[in-house]
């Protein structure tokens, strides 16, 4: 079942959100803190901006984002923070995403951008993504200070 994530999915967005941390920021060095993780979510549940992939009762996968008025437009479009479905569940992804598209769509968003962490293998996300309609829009760098 695919849904909007809820006050009672908290607990189990925790340690999903952990394992994304460990797999894809980890290498950079930023801390992963329960509180801002919680605080997170609640935006998300007040906002409607996250979706959650639940199987046999139990939160595998979330994709969640920002709702983000682009400047000189003021179209609103919702920007991903978080894709991810642990491993063993991974099949359903494309369903998540998929479902995360019709969301958008129905709550009025102009369009969605969609990212994905460096370390990946770039050359099947870009494959992906233009599968699925989607334009590159910009490479990010980061740099520690």
């Amino acid at each position: 079942m695919i849904r909007l994530v809820e006050t009672k999915d908290i607990d189990q967005l925790i340690p999903l959100v952990k394992a994304f941390y460990d797999e894809s920021l980890s290498k950079y060095g930023f801390p992963m803190s329960e509180e801002v993780v919680k605080a997170t979510i609640e935006h998300h549940i007040k906002n409607e901006s996250g979706l959650v992939l639940e199987i046999d009762n139990k939160v595998v996968g979330t994709i969640a984002g920002q709702f983000v008025e682009l400047m000189g437009s003021g179209q609103k479009v919702f920007q991903e923070v978080i894709w991810y479905v642990l491993p063993e569940y991974r099949k359903y992804g494309l369903k998540l995403f998929d479902e995360t598209e019709e969301h958008c769509k129905r709550i009025g968003m102009s369009a969605i951008i969609m990212g994905y962490m460096g370390n990946l293998n770039c050359e099947k996300m870009d494959r992906f993504y233009k599968r699925h309609g989607y334009e590159p829009l910009e490479v990010q760098w980061i740099k520690k200070l």
